[in-house]
C-alpha cells in the first residue's frame, strides 16, 4: 500500500509525510545536535516544576520591586509631553516662560488675582427649525439666558465677587468684580444683567434683533457682533447659531503666575468646571444611565440638549482634558476583556487549561518586568496611556509564541520515534545510577531509603521526551527568535520618531516583545511537560501501552517518573526500543478518516487551503494559484497608490465620536463670522532672547527644568535707532499682509489687537516729563521705563500689567515684547497652519535691525502643535525606513534565502500599504496622530507571520530533505498554518474589543489593529506561500551561501544527496504490493 502510494509523490517530504500518516517510524531522531539545548531540554524535562517556579518568582519579585522603587504608576501628565523640544517653536516657548517667570514684581497695590483669561466656557446655540426666521423670539432668548445662568449661578463661578475673600471664585475679574459673560442674553437683557431671565415681549426682541443686524453692516460691527452670529448673517438678515462665553481667569488666589495647561492651577479649575458640567447635564437631562454608566461614562452620548426649540452644545479645553483622562480610565478597562478573550483561545487551542492559564499569566506578567527594565534600567520615566496599549499588541504576539511552541510539541510526537535513540543510549539510561552525586536532591529528598526505587520509572521514555524537547525547542527558539527579533525591531525603529510619548511607546513595546520571548522559552516548555506527564494521567500512549498515572515520588524535585533510576530495581524492565512495524491494509482507511476534521477549525482552514492552491487543471497550471497571486498584486499596487494620498489632517484632531456634546462644539466653531479676540492665536514677537541653557533638562520628564533663558548682551532700546525700529515694527506687525485661507480681512494679524508698550510709553512719558525718549539719557530712560512700567496698564487690558511685555529683571531690561491676536483661529489644522507659519517667518525677516536690536524672534501656541503634527509625518516614514530594512535582514538571517526574503518583503510592504491605503481609500482617514502611531505597529505585526511561512519553507530541506518547492511549500503549511491562524484569531480578537470603547483614538486603533492582522494573514498565505508554490527556490537556488560559491567569494562545498532522499529512493525500489515498507532507522540514514 505504501510503495503504491509512492509512486505517485516525486517529493521526498511528501513520502516521508505519508509514512508518519501511516504509522511508520519518520527518519527524524529529534535531536538538535545542540549541546546547550540538549542540556536545556534536559533540565526542562526533569525539573519543569522548577523551571516554573524560578521562572514565575522571578516575575512576580520585578513586579513586587516596581512598587518597591514606586515605579510601577503612570506619570503626571503635562501639557509638554507632546512637544517635540528640539524644535524651534518649543525652544522659543521655553524661552519665553523662562523669561516671564524671571521678571521682577509689578510693585502697584491692585492685586493680579484673576485678571488673566487663561480659559473659557463656550456655549453653543443652534435654532433646530432655522428655515429664513429669526432666531432669536422671546422663547428662545429666555432659554439661551436660562442656560447661561447654569453657569453664572454656579457658586464657584463668582465666589463672593470680593477680592481678598476665603471663597475662591473662578470668574475673570475687571476691577475687582466678576467680568460679565459674553452672552446673547445681553443684547436683549443688559449688559450687566443678573440672568433672572424673564420673559421679554415679541417688541423687545424684535428692536434689539434689529440692531444686532444693523451692527454686521460695518468692519468695526463685525468684529463686535460677529461672534454672535454664522457666516451667513450678514446678507442673510437673519443668524441660526449663537453661543456664549465665560471667562475663566488667573491666576488663582495663592499663585502668582498665570495658569497653563497641567499645572496645579489648570488641576483646580478643572474640578471645578466638572462640578459646572455635571449641572449641566442634570440641566438638559443627559447623565449617562444603563449601560454607558456602568462602563463608566460620564455623558450620555445618544442624547441631545435642548431648550426652547434649541439645539445646545458646550466645549472647554480644561472639560475635554478631564472628559478624555475619565474616558481613557475607562476605556482601558477594555484590555480585561481582550485577556479574558485571548486565554479562552488559547485553551481552546492547546486543549489545556493549566497552558491556557500560565500562557496567559507570562503574557499579562512581561508587561510588569518591561515595566521594571523600562523605568529602573533604561531610567525612562515617562509612561503614560499610550504606553498601555502595548497590552493589546503582547496579548496577540504572546499567543502566538506560545502556540509556536505547543505546536512544535504536539507534531513532534509524530516527528521523533519513541525509542528511538541508539542501544548504546538505552543501555546507557538503564544502567545509570541514582547516587547521591548524580541525583542527590532524589535521593535524599524524595526518596525515604537509598536509591530511588519508585515503580513505573521509564528511562527510554525520559529519552524520548528529551528528544521531543529537543526538536520543539530548537524549531520554536528559531521561529519566535525571528518573528519577535523583527517585531522588536519595529517598535525599537519609533525610537527615532521626534515626539517622546510616541518613541517610549515603540521603546516599552519592543521590551515586551523580547521579555515575552524569554518567558516562552523557558515557562511554556516545562508548563508543557507538566501538563502534559502529570496532569494528563496517560504516560505510555505513543508506545502503544496504556498505563495509569503513578504516584510521584520526585514530583517536583527530581521531574517526571521516568528516571533515570538503578537497574537493581526489582520487577521492573524497560521496554525496547520500537522497532518497524508493518502497515496493515485498513491503516490507510483510518488515517484519511483522521484527517476528517470541521472546516471552521484551523486544521479545516489548512486542509482546505491546500487543497485548493495545489489544484492543477489538465494543462498541468495552478489557474488558482495564479490569480491569486496577480489579484494581490493589483491590489497592493492599488493600496501603494492610495497610501501615497494620505496627508495630514484638514480639521483639528477629533477625539470623541461625532454624536459627543464636545465634538459637536468643535465642528460648530467655524460656522461663527467672527471670534473674540481670544479666539485668536496670541502671537508674540520677543526681542533680547538668544537661546536656552538645558543642562538638566531630562527629556523624559517633560514638565521639570525645561531651561534657563539666555539673554542678548547687546540688546539696548534706549538708542533711537533701536527705538525705530520697534516702532517700525509695532507697524510692520499690524499692517502684515496674509492672503491666506486661515487668514481674514486679509492680514496677518487682527485689527486693533496689537499692543506696543513703546508706543504708549512715549505718549506717557511726553505728558510726565515733557520730552521725547530720545533726549533721554540710557540711566533716565531705563529709570522712567521702570516708573512707568510698574504704575501704568495696557490701554487694551486696563486691569492688567506690563510685567510680560517690558521684561525688567533685577532691575535691568532684558528683553521686550510685542504682542497680538492672529486673524487665524486657534486649533487650526496642519494643512491650515502651514502656509501661514512660512508667512510669520518672512514678518520676521522683513523687520529692521539695528546693533542693539538683533533680529527678533516669533512665536505662537499654535506652532507648538504644528510641529507636533509635523513630527508624527516624519517619525512614521523614518520608522518604516529602519524597519523594512530590519525586517528583510532577519529574513536573510531566518531563511538564508535572498529569494524567499525578497518575496517576503514585497508581501509585507503590500501588507503595509494595504492597511493604510484602505484607510485613506475606504474610510477617507488623514494622517493623525492615531494612524500615525498604528503605522508602526502595523509594520510590527505585519511581519510575523510572513517570517513564519518562509522560515519552515526554508526549514523543509533541513528536516525532511524536501528539495522540491511543492514539498517545501506543503511542509510549510503544515506545520505552521494552524499556528499562524490560531495566532490570527488571538491578536485580531484582543483588538476587537478596542471598538466598545469612546474614544475614537482607541476604536481607530481596533480598526487598525484588524486590518492588519487580516491582510498579513491574506498576503502571506494568498500571495506569498502562493507565489512559492509557484516560483519558490528549489535546492540551493537563492541560497546565501551557494550565491557566494557561484561567485567564487567562498570556497565550494561537496553537496551531498540528502539521506532523506536515499530513504524515499529506497522506498520507491520497494517491490508492489509487498505489504510493508521497512525505512531504516537513524543510524542507517545518518539523518
Amino acid at each position: 500500500i505504501v510503495s503504491d502510494r509512492l509512486l505517485q509523490h516525486s517529493a521526498g517530504a511528501e513520502a516521508l509525510t505519508l509514512h508518519r500518516t501511516m504509522g511508520v517510524e519518520s527518519p527524524h531522531k529529534g535531536a538538535s545536535g545542540s549541546p546547550r539545548i540538549n542540556a536545556i531540554s534536559k533540565k526542562l524535562v526533569y525539573q519543569p516544576c522548577t523551571v516554573c517556579g524560578w521562572t514565575l518568582g522571578i516575575m512576580f519579585f520585578i513586579t513586587f520591586a516596581l512598587g518597591v522603587f514606586n515605579a510601577g504608576g503612570l506619570s503626571e501628565q503635562s501639557g509638554y509631553d507632546w512637544d517635540i523640544s528640539t524644535t524651534q517653536a518649543v525652544i522659543n516657548a521655553d524661552m519665553i516662560t523662562s523669561g516671564e517667570s524671571d521678571v521682577d514684581d509689578i510693585s502697584i497695590s491692585n492685586s493680579t488675582e484673576r485678571t488673566d483669561a487663561s480659559y473659557y466656557i463656550t456655549i453653543q446655540y443652534n435654532k433646530i427649525s432655522c428655515n429664513g426666521e429669526n432666531m432669536f423670539t422671546p422663547e428662545t432668548v429666555k432659554a439661551i439666558c436660562e442656560t447661561d445662568a447654569v453657569v453664572y449661578n454656579n457658586l464657584g463661578w463668582k465666589g463672593t465677587g470680593i477680592m481678598g475673600s476665603d471663597e475662591m471664585g473662578f470668574c475673570l475679574l475687571s476691577n475687582g468684580e466678576c467680568e460679565q459673560p459674553i452672552s446673547p442674553s445681553n443684547l436683549f437683557y443688559g449688559s450687566n444683567h443678573n440672568f433672572t431671565c424673564e420673559l421679554l415681549s415679541d417688541e423687545e426682541v424684535a428692536v434689539a434683533s434689529a440692531t444686532l443686524y444693523t451692527h454686521l453692516t460695518t468692519t468695526a460691527g463685525e468684529l463686535t457682533y460677529g461672534f454672535y452670529v454664522d457666516k451667513q448673517a450678514p446678507t442673510d438678515g437673519q443668524t441660526c447659531w449663537t453661543r456664549s462665553m465665560f471667562k475663566v481667569g488667573s491666576p488663582l488666589r495663592g499663585y502668582s503666575g498665570a495658569s497653563s495647561v497641567g499645572d496645579k492651577q489648570f488641576y483646580k479649575i478643572q474640578e471645578w468646571m466638572a462640578d459646572v458640567q455635571e449641572d449641566l447635564q442634570g440641566f438638559f437631562g443627559m447623565k449617562a444611565e444603563g449601560f454607558q454608566a456602568l462602563a463608566g461614562q460620564s455623558v450620555n452620548l445618544g442624547g441631545v440638549a435642548t431648550k426652547g426649540g434649541l439645539d445646545v452644545n458646550w466645549f472647554s479645553i480644561v472639560m475635554q482634558n478631564a472628559e478624555m483622562m475619565h474616558t481613557v480610565a475607562n476605556d482601558t478597562n477594555m484590555a480585561l476583556f481582550s485577556m479574558i478573550f485571548v486565554w479562552f483561545w488559547i485553551v481552546m487551542h492547546t486543549g489545556s487549561f493549566l497552558i491556557g492559564s500560565l500562557g496567559m499569566l507570562q503574557i499579562v506578567l512581561s508587561l510588569p518586568v518591561s515595566l521594571f527594565i523600562y523605568r529602573v534600567i533604561f531610567r525612562i520615566w515617562f509612561f503614560d496611556t499610550l504606553q498601555t496599549l502595548a497590552i493589546f499588541v503582547i496579548l496577540g504576539v504572546g499567543a502566538d509564541d506560545v502556540f509556536v511552541m505547543v505546536d512544535a510539541w504536539v507534531q513532534s510526537r509524530d516527528e521523533v520515534p519513541y525509542g528511538g535513540g541508539s542501544d548504546e543510549d538505552e543501555e546507557q539510561i538503564v544502567a545509570s545510577k541514582c547516587d547521591d552525586k548524580a541525583f542527590p536532591v532524589c535521593c535524599a529528598t524524595c526518596c525515604c531509603a537509598g536509591p530511588c526505587a519508585c515503580k513505573g520509572h521509564d528511562p527510554v521514555r525520559a529519552d524520548w521526551y528529551v528528544r521531543r524537547m529537543e526538536y520543539a525547542y530548537s524549531r520554536a527558539m528559531k521561529a519566535v527568535f525571528n518573528t519577535s527579533w523583527t517585531t522588536a525591531m519595529a517598535f525599537f525603529a519609533t525610537a527615532v520618531s521626534p515626539i517622546m510619548p510616541i518613541s517610549t511607546f515603540g521603546i516599552y513595546a519592543a521590551l515586551c516583545i523580547i521579555m515575552n520571548y524569554v518567558f516562552v522559552m523557558t515557562l511554556t516548555p516545562a508548563t508543557i511537560i507538566i501538563q502534559e506527564y502529570y496532569m494528563e494521567g496517560t504516560h505510555g500512549e505513543s508506545s502503544g501501552e496504556k498505563q495509569s498515572s503513578l504516584p510521584n515520588c520526585c514530583w517536583c524535585c527530581s521531574g517526571p517518573n521516568f528516571g533515570p533510576f538503578s537497574d537493581t530495581v526489582k520487577g521492573w524492565t524497560p521496554p525496547p526500543p520500537s522497532k518497524p512495524e508493518k502497515v496493515p491494509i485498513d491503516e490507510e482507511s483510518k488515517a484519511i478518516e483522521k484527517m476528517k476534521v470541521s472546516p471552521c477549525s484551523p486544521e479545516g482552514f489548512i486542509n482546505g487551503y491546500l487543497n485548493t492552491m495545489e489544484l492543477k487543471t489538465q494543462g498541468g497550471v495552478r489557474w488558482f494559484a495564479i490569480s491569486t497571486v496577480l489579484a494581490l498584486s493589483a491590489y497592493g499596487i492599488f493600496s501603494c497608490a492610495a497610501s501615497s494620498q494620505l496627508t495630514p489632517p484638514t480639521e483639528a484632531e477629533q477625539w470623541f465620536p461625532d454624536n459627543h456634546i464636545y465634538s459637536k462644539a468643535l465642528k460648530s466653531m467655524d460656522k461663527f463670522l467672527s471670534g473674540d479676540d481670544d479666539s485668536y492665536a496670541l502671537f508674540k514677537v520677543v526681542y533680547g532672547m538668544k537661546g536656552l541653557d538645558r543642562s538638566k533638562y531630562n527629556i523624559y520628564i517633560p514638565a521639570e527644568n525645561r531651561g534657563e533663558t539666555k539673554y542678548d548682551s547687546d540688546f539696548d532700546l534706549q538708542p533711537a535707532a533701536a527705538q525705530n525700529a520697534f516702532l517700525d515694527a509695532c507697524d510692520t506687525i499690524r499692517n502684515y499682509p496674509c492672503k491666506e485661507k486661515g487668514c481674514q480681512f486679509g492680514l496677518l494679524i487682527r485689527p486693533n489687537t496689537t499692543t506696543c508698550f513703546l508706543e504708549e510709553f512715549q505718549t506717557w512719558h511726553y505728558n510726565t516729563y515733557a520730552e521725547t525718549t530720545y533726549d533721554c539719557t540710557a540711566t533716565e530712560f531705563y529709570s522712567r521705563l521702570t516708573t512707568f512700567r510698574e504704575t501704568t496698564a495696557p490701554k487694551a487690558d486696563p486691569y492688567g500689567d506690563w510685567s510680560t511685555e517690558i521684561g525688567m529683571i533685577d532691575g535691568e531690561l532684558k528683553f521686550a515684547t510685542i504682542d497680538s491676536r492672529m486673524t487665524m483661529k486657534v486649533l487650526q489644522s496642519v494643512i491650515v497652519k502651514r502656509p501661514i507659519s512660512k508667512i510669520a517667518d518672512n514678518l520676521v525677516d522683513d523687520l529692521v535691525t539695528t546693533s542693539t536690536l538683533n533680529k527678533p524672534f516669533q512665536w505662537t501656541w499654535d506652532w507648538v502643535w504644528y510641529q507636533t503634527e509635523e513630527g508624527l509625518i516624519i517619525g512614521l516614514m523614518l520608522g518604516m525606513a529602519i524597519a523594512l530594512p530590519v525586517a528583510f535582514a532577519t529574513l536573510i538571517f531566518a531563511t538564508g534565502n535572498v529569494v524567499v526574503s525578497l518575496y517576503a518583503i514585497v508581501s509585507i510592504g503590500f501588507v503595509v500599504a494595504s492597511v493604510l491605503g484602505a484607510c485613506k481609500a475606504y474610510l477617507d482617514w488623514d494622517l493623525g496622530i492615531a494612524e500615525s502611531v498604528a503605522g508602526v505597529i502595523v509594520i510590527g505585526l505585519a511581519v510575523d507571520y510572513t517570517i513564519h511561512m518562509g522560515h519552515m519553507y526554508d526549514h523543509a530541506s533541513h528536516e525532511i530533505g524536501a528539495q522540491d518547492r511543492e514539498a517545501r511549500f506543503r511542509f510549510a503549511v503544515e506545520k505552521m498554518g494552524t499556528t499562524v491562524f490560531a495566532g490570527a484569531i488571538t491578536t485580531a480578537g484582543s483588538g476587537m474589543f478596542l471598538y466598545f470603547t469612546v474614544l475614537l483614538f482607541f476604536s481607530k486603533m481596533a480598526t487598525l489593529i484588524v486590518f492588519t492582522i487580516f491582510f498579513s494573514f491574506l498576503y502571506s498565505f494568498g500571495f506569498f506561500m502562493a507565489l512559492l508554490l509557484l516560483a519558490g527556490p528549489e535546492g540551493e537556488f537563492g541560497r546565501i551561501g551557494y550565491i557566494l560559491e557561484s561567485l567564487g567569494l567562498r570556497k565550494k562545498a561537496d553537496y551531498e544527496k540528502p539521506a532523506s532522499a536515499a530513504v524515499v529512493d529506497e522506498a520507491l525500489a520497494a517491490p508492489i504490493g509487498s505489504g510493508e515498507v521497512a525505512l531504516k532507522g537513524d543510524e542507517d540514514t545518518n539523518l
